[in-house]
């Protein structure tokens, strides 16, 4: 009963992501030349702010803590235990969009590194030549489906997105992980792994978002232009997915100068900076 109710939710989220995403489409269509896909551009940057605020405030402080407190081999086992909680959302989606090898390779990951590693506290299926597979979310898998993203938002605490994108977030939280559904844990689980990976990536990119605050000319309109072309990237399965946009190698040197200049991503070779952020 659970697992039925949870794909009907799919099933209608679905369908308000297509009907967001077609009337987002009608309005760029007649409404002129917004090359940037922001029509509420203003509302986006004052939310923008209240998240540099938050994050000043909060997320960065506890990320400090977090590296100084806890020293790197056990962020190191934390880092790779999250990520393998993550491993049956990925296959979830590999499956969505047809991609069954790559459910495959997922899941032997993850029992992998559950039996063999610890219960995923070591990544020995890496060692053992199981490579990880790309970040993988709902927004993803409904790119891949075809449905367009819609106008650029700006969300309280989640940061950039779009219909599509958060279409995927809210069926995320509603359907569930199908981890944690299996094992009948509470919603407190998730929001607990969630607030994990964020100060996880943050305490990762320490040192390169506080550059890019300082280099940067506007902030937010290379933010924009990165998470947009992240996201076109890992839908259409180029090489630039794995590109972090905190790091500052993924930039042209115009990205700096011109607040609307559109960053060439580069692959990084650490791989995913961090799996909390989409």
């Amino acid at each position: 009963m659970i697992v039925k109710r949870s794909w009907r939710r799919l099933g209608l989220l679905v369908a308000l992501a297509l009907l967001l995403s077609a009337c987002a489409g009608q309005r760029a269509a007649s409404g002129g030349p917004d090359i940037e896909n922001d029509p509420i551009e203003p509302v986006n940057r004052a939310v923008f702010e209240f998240n540099q605020v938050i994050d000043g405030m909060f997320v960065e402080p506890a990320a400090i803590m977090y590296r100084d407190f806890i020293p790197t081999p056990a962020r190191d086992r934390v880092r790779d235990f999250l990520d393998n909680l993550r491993q049956p959302f990925f296959m979830v989606n590999h499956l969505l969009q047809g991609e069954g090898g790559a459910a495959l390779d997922t899941f032997g990951r993850f029992m992998t590194n559950t039996m063999l590693g610890g219960a995923g506290l070591f990544d020995v299926a890496s060692a053992g030549g199981m490579p990880a597979t790309d970040w993988q979310d709902y927004g993803i898998t409904l790119g891949k489906w075809g449905v367009p993203d819609g106008p650029y938002l700006m969300l309280p605490l989640l940061g950039p997105s779009n219909p599509r994108d958060l279409t995927g977030t809210v069926t995320e939280f509603l359907v569930g992980d199908p981890l944690f559904v299996a094992l009948g844990a509470p919603l407190g689980a998730s929001i607990g792994r969630t607030a994990a990976e964020t100060v996880d990536f943050r305490e990762q990119n320490l040192e390169q978002i506080n550059s890019l605050k300082e280099s940067t000319f506007d902030l937010y309109a290379t933010l924009r232009s990165a998470y947009r072309q992240r996201r076109a990237a890992r839908i259409s399965g180029q090489g630039a997915a794995d590109a972090d946009i905190y790091d500052e190698q993924s930039y042209g040197d115009d990205a700096y100068a011109d607040p609307l200049a559109e960053p060439t991503l580069t692959p990084v070779p650490s791989g995913e900076a961090g799996t909390a952020a989409p």
